[in-house]
């Protein structure tokens, strides 16, 4: 995937591990990176900064980004959304983007893989609905230091079953060490089990997704998903 398109002056909502990945990504890919937020006093620092930004891509913390996204429909600015576990409020910013005329790209994975894998799983969904003897179950695994759990992904590998008209599967997560991510689907039955995984080996695909999120969403408007992004 080239960037065929305009320099974007990008504000980074974030700095953590996701946050320098999307900065080499995007220094990669010809963008510039205006500033780096990564507490609320950062807005007041680095003001001049963040009112050159033309896109914003939020990999923060649950706690955050629901003011982050505010902000930038606020401000006028698009934003790419990468943080998860606040989808309870989404509807109110749905309607919030739509009222102002904002632009957002949310999604609980960047990832190009993991996206073809939710494709995946509403596939299997449309054909185990039909064939009760198999039960189906998600395992989701990652690092110690990931706040949330279940993952935002294992939630949208039950939507996309859902999609497929497959009841929603039990999910158990793991933390442990440094696992980047892990999401495996399995339908048992007595005869025998059918697994689909998706494993990340480092962070980069879900930086890549994100920025190219970012080239994508320039001069729309409206509320999208990777999904729309790319072309599913």
């Amino acid at each position: 995937m080239e960037n065929t398109g305009k320099p974007l002056r990008i504000a980074l909502l974030g700095y953590g591990r996701m946050g320098r990945e999307i900065e080499k990504v995007a220094l990669a890919r010809g963008h510039e990176i205006v500033c780096k937020i990564d507490s609320e006093p950062d807005f007041d620092t680095q003001a001049e900064a963040w009112r050159t930004a033309d896109m914003a891509i939020e990999f923060s913390v649950p706690s955050a980004v629901v003011g982050h996204i505010e902000r930038c429909l606020s401000a006028g600015k698009p934003v790419v959304v990468g943080t998860t576990a606040w989808q309870h409020e989404e509807a109110r910013l749905r309607a919030l983007c739509t009222a102002s005329g904002g632009a957002v790209v949310a999604a609980a994975n960047f990832s190009v893989g993991v996206n073809i894998f939710l494709q995946l799983v509403k596939r299997a969904g449309e054909m185990f609905r039909q064939q009760p003897q198999y039960a189906g179950h998600i395992t989701e695994t990652h690092h110690i230091h990931k706040l949330d759990a279940p993952s935002g992904t294992a939630v949208s590998m039950n939507a996309a079953l859902a999609q497929g008209g497959y009841p929603a599967a039990p999910i158990a997560s793991e933390r442990r060490g440094e696992v980047v991510g892990i999401h495996d689907l399995v339908f048992e039955s007595e005869q025998d089990s059918i697994e689909i995984r998706h494993e990340a080996k480092s962070r980069a695909g879900f930086a890549l997704g994100a920025v190219v999120a970012a080239e994508w969403l320039r001069g729309r408007s409206g509320w999208y998903g990777m999904a729309e992004v790319l072309g599913f």
